[in-house]
């Protein structure tokens, strides 16, 4: 594998001259098999929403008997084929289903032409600049931009010859194994943070107490209309409550672009803010935390969202965050949390979620060892980052 990494990072140095230009409706067929939702024994859907971005493996899905779907769920998809996400194609959803189910007709499920290319190819085809942009070019509408088949299936691009496919589709598989190998180290490492805090949590029965014992203040988000596309570093923007991932600030595509006259500075996202979300579509996306671990002027915080500021005097907030990734916090906030379409929680109710409290010196002392989990979890991360760098641009090489 290390091998086949040197190659990409050196540089692939193809010779085009036996390529053919195709179109990609020549190799990619839409599949537009319909299903009866009251007569299947399809038990799982996929929602654009369950699909990572430049991500072509499938970490989320819904199962049919927990959630009401709309009309628009009918398509059918099988094992190993490709659903690719219409509707913002800036944000470059296309992942393999690992299994067969249904998803939305605003979701494209394609299967190769296996006479023309190796299936296995096909993802990164789709994953690759020049798709990416001419079906972001291509796409109609402002508000919900969204592309037809039609203007995708006339993309044309060279495509290798077949006994070029294998080697290609050996060398960017490689670079995928070894992404999926750091974010596996990844999640134990998180794994083994969580277990730590709990063990030392469960070990003290007396110092137990609630939230906003721990809070000096919250401040609410605000929301102004914004444009579904994402703000770059130079826009004024409001952050989407999807940045406030499990734990995590995720930064990419997490920015929605505001006129600079409805920006308002009073809800500007620092560096080191402490955000929870108060509000979202899924049960599982309310009271979720993370610590904002980016610089950049211009971002608004959303009103789905709140900043706790912590009272320094009787907690690090450090130990806080954590406090807000426990078992028992999130049993909590899914039993407090209600609405019926939408899913939210007051801010009364969030300030009486249980919390461990000890004194400050406790704390400090299990904040040095929660601090060394996250410089190991922060180097994983940036391996990760770096490698996929690799990987895109090796995608781009090629196609």
């Amino acid at each position: 594998m290390l091998d086949l990494l040197e190659i990409a990072s050196d540089g692939l140095k193809l010779d085009h001259s036996d390529w053919t230009l195709v179109k990609f409706g020549d190799i990619a067929v839409q599949q537009k098999q319909i299903v009866d939702r009251e007569n299947t024994e399809l038990a799982r859907y996929v929602k654009g929403e369950h699909m990572g971005s430049e991500d072509i493996h499938l970490r989320k899905w819904g199962e049919l008997k927990d959630e009401y779907l709309g009309p628009a769920f009918i398509r059918k998809f099988e094992e190993g084929d490709i659903l690719y996400g219409s509707r913002r194609t800036y944000l470059r959803k296309v992942v393999v289903a690992p299994f067969e189910g249904i998803t939305s007709n605003t979701t494209f499920v394609i299967k190769a032409n296996e006479e023309l290319i190796d299936k296995r190819l096909l993802p990164y085809v789709m994953l690759s600049e020049g798709f990416s942009q001419h079906s972001i070019r291509n796409s109609k509408g402002s508000v919900n931009p969204y592309i037809n088949w039609k203007d995708i299936a006339g993309y044309d691009f060279l495509l290798p010859p077949k006994h070029l496919q294998k080697d290609i589709v050996d060398l960017l598989c490689s670079i995928d194994a070894l992404i999926e190998n750091r974010t596996m180290v990844s999640k134990r490492l998180n794994y083994a943070l969580a277990l730590y805090f709990d063990k030392e949590m469960s070990a003290d029965h007396k110092n137990r107490t609630v939230l906003k014992s721990s809070i000096k203040k919250i401040v609410a988000g605000k929301s102004p209309q914004g444009y579904p596309q994402p703000a770059r570093s130079s826009e004024y923007g409001v952050l989407k409550v999807s940045a406030i991932g499990d734990g995590e600030y995720v930064e990419a595509e997490n920015k929605e672009i505001v006129d600079q006259a409805k920006f308002d500075s009073k809800y500007e996202v620092n560096k080191g803010y402490l955000l929870v979300t108060r509000a979202n579509a899924n049960l599982s996306g309310i009271g979720r935390a993370c610590i904002v671990n980016e610089t950049r002027s211009g971002l608004m915080l959303s009103d789905k969202t709140l900043r706790l500021i912590p009272d320094d005097k009787v907690i690090n907030d450090r130990f806080l965050f954590q406090q807000l990734r426990t078992k028992e916090y999130r049993s909590y906030i899914e039993s407090a949390a209600g609405g019926t379409d939408a899913k939210n929680i007051s801010q009364k109710l969030l300030l009486e979620a249980p919390i461990w409290l000890p004194e400050l010196p406790v704390q400090e002392q299990i904040v040095v060892t929660l601090s060394n989990f996250d410089s190991a979890i922060e180097a994983s991360r940036n391996e990760i980052i770096s490698v996929k760098a690799l990987y895109l641009s090796t995608i781009n090489q090629v196609f």
